[in-house]
């Protein structure tokens, strides 16, 4: 049996190849530089935690570069599921392989954190750093959300907008947001949290024009500079799915031609590994 998850920062899909037969899981996101292990290990589901005879354990995790030290967590999964062939990939490799299989091209990012990479048919070969909610992750879920409670406590937002949100997060102020954001961890996961308002609302005036621009500054970000094989790409993630409309707009005032937008890369990585073990 073969153990797959593509953990990313909202959440963890994990798939048990077993022959032809796929069983599916999810547990809490994970990201190798900011999640604690230990917690993370132990609320996995209890079907999780109760499989043997596990052959290997492929694990792509947000968080890992080629710098990151994941002894520990290579040794932790070892122990689980006992067995002695871990691998812990990015979960950029997960996206491409996904994407590509055994094909090179450009890969764009757009989930709760967002990127560019190029991958060559075997590994990640070059990208563009996202540079993590901070500093960079344009047009990303916590982008996104950024854009939408900072204008919410800068009371920029119509009044119709205004309390709408709140109808829906009746406790949100500045206080939460700000706590949220810098005293807890998982600052990007709270953020991407209001992308589901931002797609209810996007007919919106401002809210349109607030998407618009995340994703202007996602493309002039990220892909200005950058050579693009025929100028064509392939697009993944759940933020790139749910506005892949308003991204290919976006994308051909570059002169770039999105081939296809994934929306999780979890399926077609289970198809990979049951065709390349």
């Amino acid at each position: 049996m073969i153990l797959i998850a593509d953990a990313g920062g909202t959440k963890t899909d994990w798939r048990l190849i077993d022959g032809q037969s796929v069983t599916g899981f999810q547990s809490a996101g994970f990201n190798l530089s900011n999640t604690p292990l230990e917690p993370f290990l132990s609320n996995l589901p209890f079907e999780l935690l109760s499989l043997n005879e596990i052959k290997e354990v492929h694990f792509y995790a947000a968080g890992v570069t080629p710098d990151s030290d994941f002894s520990k967590l290579a040794m932790k999964l070892s122990e689980l599921f006992h067995t002695e062939e871990v691998n812990i990939y990015p979960d950029t490799l997960a996206a491409c392989r996904s994407a590509y299989g055994h094909s090179r091209g450009w890969l764009g990012l757009l989930g709760t954190g967002s990127g560019l990479v190029y991958y060559d048919g075997m590994s990640v070969s070059d990208r563009i750093p996202s540079l993590g909610y901070v500093l960079g992750d344009e047009g990303s879920g916590a982008d996104l959300g950024r854009r939408l409670v900072k204008a919410f406590l800068r009371n920029q937002l119509s009044k119709k907008l205004s309390d709408e949100l709140l109808n829906e997060y009746p406790e949100l102020n500045e206080n939460l947001i700000l706590d949220s954001i810098y005293c807890k961890s998982g600052g990007n996961v709270f953020l991407s949290g209001f992308v589901p308002f931002l797609q209810d609302n996007q007919d919106d005036l401002q809210i349109n024009q607030l998407l618009k621009k995340a994703f202007s500054d996602y493309m002039s970000g990220f892909f200005e500079g950058i050579e693009i094989e025929d100028n064509q790409i392939k697009m993944i993630g759940s933020v790139a799915y749910l506005f892949q409309d308003m991204i290919r707009d976006q994308a051909k005032l570059l002169n770039i031609n999105i081939l296809e937008v994934i929306q999780s890369p979890i399926h077609l990585l289970t198809k990979y590994h049951s065709n390349n073990g």
